[in-house]
C-alpha cells in the first residue's frame, strides 16, 4: 500500500515522501525541494533519464502502431496530424511521467539505499 501511495504522489506531481508538498514550481519546472518536508527534489532529476527515455519510446512505439493501423486517404495530411498529436501529447504528459519517475526514484532509494536517511510520511493532507 505505501508504494502505492508513493507512485500515486508522483503521478499527482506531489513530494513523495510527504504527499503535501509540489513537485512543480510550474508546468514543467522540478522544485528544488519540497517546501513541507524538505526532500531534495530537482537532485534526483538526472535519476530519471531512462524512465523518461524508456517511457517516450513506449509512446512513440504506439503512434508508431497507430500509423500503421490507420492509413489516412491524403497521406502527408496524416502525418503532419500524427506528428501534431503526438508533439502535443509528450508535452502534456511530460510533467506527470517526470513526476511517477521521481517518485520512482525515491521509492528505489527507500528501500535498496537510503544513505539520506529517507522515511515514507503518511498523508498530512485528508
Amino acid at each position: 500500500m505505501e508504494n502505492f501511495q508513493i507512485m500515486a504522489r508522483g503521478l499527482h506531481r506531489r513530494c513523495p515522501q510527504c504527499g503535501v508538498g509540489r513537485m512543480f514550481t510550474s508546468w514543467a519546472q522540478l522544485a528544488p525541494a519540497c517546501l513541507h518536508c524538505g526532500l531534495q527534489i530537482s537532485s534526483r532529476e538526472p535519476d530519471t533519464w531512462a524512465f523518461m527515455y524508456i517511457s517516450t519510446a513506449f509512446i512513440t512505439g504506439i503512434f508508431i502502431l497507430a500509423m500503421l493501423w490507420a492509413v489516412p486517404s491524403n497521406l502527408w495530411a496524416g502525418r503532419i496530424l500524427v506528428a501534431c498529436v503526438a508533439l502535443v501529447f509528450y508535452l502534456i504528459t511530460w510533467p506527470f511521467r517526470k513526476g511517477f519517475a521521481i517518485a520512482l526514484d525515491y521509492l528505489v532509494e527507500l528501500r535498496w539505499n537510503n544513505e539520506f536517511g529517507l522515511r515514507f510520511r503518511p498523508d498530512t493532507k485528508k
